[in-house]
C-alpha cells in the first residue's frame, strides 16, 4: 500500500479480489497498519451510497451476493444459523413477556454484558486499561463468556485487529462495507475474517494462559448450557428475555458526534451510552483506547467507569489509565463556536495545546515510568525553569547509563552501581540526570543471507555487511529481555518487579539530592554482533514478550514504519502516569538516517544527503507520511537527538554546532517535517546523547590519533574498560576554549536546544561516572572538560 490517499474501496481491492473468494484466501500481513482511507475519495466511488442522517459516510459493500457462495463452511453455517435464530427468537418478545424474565434479563445483561463484555473483554483484556487480581480478572472474563459474544481469546483478537486498522481494509468489521456487514455479516464469512484477523500473535498474552485456552475450547458448551438453564428455569420467557444478544452496537461507527480527530468513523451516541453502560462514547474510546473511562466529560454517563472506580476504591483494581487534559486538547477538533458544556477549551494556536510549564520529569519509556513517578512523588524537586527560548543558556546534564542488570541490581547492603553513579554525578554542578535503562532484543538471525555471509560479523566491511550492523529488512524480533547473558526467553514477572523496584530506589536517591529526572530507554543487540538499534523495525504494540518496549532512544525504523502504534504508546504512557502535569513524553531519533532504512552504510553525512533524494524517491511509497507527521506534531512534547556533531576542523564557530540539526532538516523535510517547524509549534529539542568518543570505527577498537579525526567522527568511541592504550585524549590537548559551551551559553542560533545530556559511557564519559571509566590504569575523566561543564552551568562560562 502506498502512502498516497486512496478510498476504502480501492484499499480493499488492493488486498482482495472478489472473483477468487471461492478459493482459499492467502494469509494477509496482519501486522501492517494501513493508512486511513480518504472519505472524499470514498464518496466518489461508483455505487457508493450516503448513509442516512450522516453527511460524510459513504458505504459500498465489497462482497456482493456472498450469501450465495459455495461452499459454506460448517463454522459459517452454525454462526449464521445462530445469529438468525437469535434475531427470530427476539420477535417472540411481545408474547413471552413476564416481569421476572425482564428482571433476570436485565441482571444478566449487566452482569454478562456490562461487567463481562464491557469491563472485562473490552477495557481490561483488550486494552489493558487497568490491572486486578487474577481471580477477579478470571471471574469477569467468565461472565463475559456467558455474554455469548465469543470466548475471550476470539473476542480480544478481533477487537485488537479492529483497533489496529479501524475502518481500513484490514478491519474485520468496517462500517464502509455497510450496516449489515459491520453489524453481523463479518461473522458469517470465516474465510475473509481469518484472512483479516485470524493470527494469534496479537493475543499471545491470553494464549499463554490455560484459563483462556479452556474457555476458547469450551465456549460452545457454555452457550448450550446457558440456554438449557434458561429454558429449565424460565421457559420461553427466560430464553427470549434473559437470553438476548448482548454486544456493542456497530451504530457507534456510523451515527453520532465525533469531537476527537481519530481518523476513523467512530462516533459518540449519547442515548446508546445509557443502554450500553458507557460503551457508546465510541469516538472518545478510539481517541484514547487504553483509557478505562470512556465518558470523558462529567455529563457523559459511563456506568462501567463507575464500576472500575468503585473496585479501585476498595483496592481490587489498580494502575488505572486515563488521558491527560493536554492529551485531550491535542486531539479535540478545532471549534469556532465554543466548546461543549464541561469540555476542555479548545486551543486556538493551530489546534495544539498551549505550552505548559517545563516539568521536573521527562519520560521516554513505559517500563520505568512507575519507578520515575514514585521517585518524583517522594522527593518532588522544583520544576525546571520555563526559559527555554533562544538567547537563554542551556544547561549541560549527565547520564546514568544502565547497560547491564548488574548496574542497577541491589547488593546485600541495599546499594547498587546505579546509586554509586548518582553519587558521582552529584559531585558535579548538574541539575538533571538522564537514566538510560538498556533492554536487549533477540531476533531470528539473518533471513535469506547472501552467499558467503560471515555470521561472525567480523569482516572488514562491517558497516555494509548484510544483517550485522544494518538489521533493516534482514531479521525479525523474537523477544526482548533484561539480561543479555540470560536472554533465552521473555522476562518473568519477578524480573519485571526487580527491575522496577531497583530503578525506583536509585531514582529516589537522585531526587533526594535535588536532581530532576529524564528516562530514555535503549535497546541493544543480545547477540553482541553489533546490530544498530536505529535500523531495527518492530511494532511497539506487538507482544513480542511480556514487556512492551515503549518510548525509546535512537530507534528510527520502528518510529517511521509504526507511527500510529507509537502514538498509541504515547497515549498509554501518559495515561499510566496518571495525568501528572510534571511529565513530558518524547521520542529519540538519530542525527541522520532517520528511518534507519536508507543508505545506512554511508558514514559521511554530506555524502549521505547528496544521494538521499534519489534513494528516498524509490521507497517513498512505503511510508505513511500523514501518520508520521501526526505523530511528531501531536503525540510528543520533545524530540531527543543523538547529537554527536561532526566537525571538519577543531577551529569551528559556535553556530557550527547547528550543522547537525540543519543537515537533519534537509532529510526530515522529505517526510513533511523539520525541527524548526516542530520547535515553532512548542516541541522542544533535546540532545539525548552528546560527546566526542575519540574513535574512528563502529567496532570500538580504533582510536583517533588527532583532534581533527576525533572531531570528524564523534559518534565512534573506544569500547570496554579504560586503559591508557585505548585513551585517545591523552594524544591532544582539550584544555582550550569550548565553542560548544559558547553555543549553549548564547542560547543557540537558528535552533534552541532545551536540554543536553553528556553520554557517560566508555570513552565518551569525560566525567567518569560509569564504573569501567576508571581503572587502576587511570580514567576517562578530563579535569578541563569537567571544569568547563561546571563553569557553564554556574553561568561563569
Amino acid at each position: 500500500m502506498t502512502g498516497k490517499e486512496v478510498s476504502y474501496s480501492r484499499q480493499w481491492d488492493d488486498l482482495f479480489d472478489e472473483a477468487p473468494l471461492k478459493a482459499p484466501l492467502p494469509r494477509l500481513d496482519t501486522k501492517r497498519c494501513l493508512p486511513s482511507p480518504s472519505m472524499e475519495l470514498q464518496a466518489r466511488e461508483p455505487g457508493a451510497k450516503l448513509v442516512p442522517f450522516t453527511q460524510d459516510i459513504w458505504v459500498l459493500p465489497k462482497l456482493r451476493n456472498w450469501l450465495f457462495r459455495e461452499p459454506w463452511s460448517f463454522y459459517d453455517i452454525v454462526t449464521t444459523g445462530s445469529i438468525l435464530g437469535l434475531h427470530l427468537v427476539c420477535l417472540a418478545a411481545p408474547w413471552t413477556f413476564t416481569w421476572p424474565a425482564l428482571w433476570w434479563g436485565a441482571a444478566l445483561f449487566f452482569a454478562c454484558g456490562g461487567l463481562g463484555i464491557d469491563v472485562s473483554f473490552h477495557r481490561q483484556l483488550t486494552h489493558r486499561s487497568f490491572d486486578s487480581p487474577k481471580w477477579l480478572e478470571y471471574l469477569l472474563a467468565f461472565l463475559g463468556t456467558c455474554g455469548l459474544e465469543m470466548d475471550p481469546i476470539s473476542w480480544v483478537r478481533h477487537h485488537r485487529f479492529h483497533h489496529r486498522n479501524t475502518d481500513r481494509a484490514l478491519d474485520p468489521h468496517s462500517s464502509y462495507e455497510g450496516f449489515f456487514w459491520s453489524h453481523c455479516g463479518w461473522l458469517m464469512h470465516s474465510k475473509v475474517l481469518d484472512a483479516r484477523a485470524g493470527d494469534d500473535w496479537i493475543v499471545s498474552d491470553l494464549k499463554g494462559q490455560l484459563f483462556y485456552r479452556v474457555l476458547e475450547y469450551t465456549y460452545p458448551l457454555v452457550a448450550v448450557a446457558q440456554y438449557l438453564a434458561l429454558w429449565y428455569y424460565g421457559g420461553w420467557p427466560g430464553v427470549v428475555w434473559a437470553g438476548a444478544v448482548r454486544q456493542v452496537l456497530i451504530a457507534c461507527h456510523i451515527w453520532g458526534s465525533r469531537p476527537y480527530n481519530t481518523g476513523d468513523l467512530s462516533s459518540n451516541v449519547w442515548w446508546l451510552a445509557l443502554a450500553t453502560f458507557g460503551e457508546a462514547w465510541h469516538n472518545n474510546h478510539h481517541a484514547f483506547p487504553s483509557s478505562a473511562r470512556h465518558g470523558l466529560e462529567w455529563w457523559e454517563v459511563d456506568v462501567c467507569w463507575w464500576v472500575i472506580r468503585a473496585l479501585q476504591a476498595v483496592g481490587l483494581v489498580w494502575d488505572v489509565r486515563l488521558p491527560t487534559v493536554a492529551q485531550k486538547q491535542k486531539l479535540l477538533k478545532k471549534k469556532t463556536n465554543g466548546s461543549k458544556p464541561g469540555s476542555t477549551p479548545v486551543p486556538t494556536n493551530g489546534g495544539k495545546a498551549a505550552p505548559e510549564p517545563r516539568p521536573a520529569v521527562t519520560v521516554a519509556l513505559l517500563a520505568a515510568c512507575a519507578a520515575a513517578q514514585q521517585a518524583a512523588a517522594d522527593h518532588a524537586p522544583a520544576a525546571a525553569s520555563n526559559g527555554h527560548g533562544k538567547g537563554q543558556s542551556t544547561e549541560i546534564s549527565s547520564s546514568i547509563v544502565l547497560a547491564v542488570p548488574t548496574d542497577y541490581l541491589l547488593d546485600g547492603s541495599g546499594r547498587s552501581k546505579c546509586m554509586d553513579m548518582v553519587d558521582r554525578a552529584s559531585e558535579f554542578n548538574v541539575k538533571r540526570l538522564q537514566f538510560v535503562p538498556t533492554l536487549f532484543w533477540v531476533d531470528t538471525g539473518p533471513e535469506d543471507p547472501p552467499p558467503g555471509f560471515d555470521r561472525s560479523c567480523k569482516s572488514a566491511d562491517f558497516l555494509s555487511t548484510y544483517y550485522c550492523y544494518n538489521r533493516f529488512n534482514a531479521t525479525t524480533v523474537k523477544h526482548f529481555c533484561y539480561d543479555r547473558d540470560n536472554c533465552g526467553g521473555p522476562p518473568q514477572q519477578w524480573e519485571i518487579d526487580r527491575f522496577r523496584d531497583a530503578l525506583q530506589k536509585c531514582m529516589q536517591l537522585a531526587t533526594s539530592k535535588g536532581h530532576d529526572l529524564s528516562v530514555n530507554l535503549h535497546i541493544d543487540d543480545a547477540t553482541q554482533l553489533g546490530g544498530w538499534r536505529n535500523t531495527l523495525n518492530f511494532d511497539p504494540l506487538e507482544l513480542y514478550s511480556r514487556v512492551w518496549v515503549t518510548m525509546q532512544g535512537e530507534m528510527g525504523a520502528t518510529i517511521f514504519f509504526n507511527s500510529q502504534q507509537w502514538q498509541q504508546v504515547a497515549s498509554d504512557l501518559r495515561a499510566r502516569m496518571g495525568g501528572n502535569g510534571n511529565v513530558q513524553v518524547g521520542v529519540g531519533i538519530n542525527n541522520a538516517k532517520l528511518c534507519g532504512c536508507i543508505l545506512v552504510p554511508i558514514v559521511d553525512q554530506r555524502e549521505f544527503l547528496a544521494q538521499f533524494p534519489a534513494a528516498f524517491e524509490v521507497v517513498k511509497g512505503e511510508f505513511d507520511l500523514p501518520a508520521i507527521q501526526n505523530f511528531f506534531r501531536n503525540a510528543i512534547d520533545f524530540v531527543s537527538l543523538s547529537a554527536y556533531v561532526p566537525q571538519a576542523t577543531i577551529d569551528f564557530q559556535p553556530c557550527d554546532m547547528e550543522g547537525l540539526m540543519s543537515r537533519l532538516d534537509e532529510e526530515f523535510q522529505y517526510y513533511g517535517l523539520t525541527l524548526k517547524q516542530l520547535q515553532a509549534d512548542g516541541i522542544e529539542i533535546h540532545w539525548g546523547e552528546f560527546g566526542v568518543g575519540g574513535g574512528t570505527s563502529p567496532t570500538g577498537d580504533k582510536k583517533a590519533t588527532t583532534a581533527e579525526e576525533a572531531a570528524y567522527t564523534p559518534f565512534f568511541g573506544m569500547s570496554g574498560p579504560y586503559t591508557r592504550e585505548k585513551d585517545p585524549f591523552i594524544l591532544y590537548d582539550l584544555a582550550q576554549p569550548s565553542p560548544t559551551a559558547h553555543y549553549l551559553a548564547q542560547g543557540g542560533c537558528q535552533y534552541h536546544v532545551s536540554h543536553v545530556y553528556v553520554w557517560n559511557l566508555e570513552s565518551w564519559d569525560v566525567q567518569a561516572i560509569y564504573p569501567i571509566s576508571t581503572t587502576s590504569e587511570g580514567s576517562y575523566r578530563d579535569p578541563a572538560i569537567v571544569q568547563i561543564i561546571n563553569d557553564h552551568n554556574s553561568g561563569r562560562a
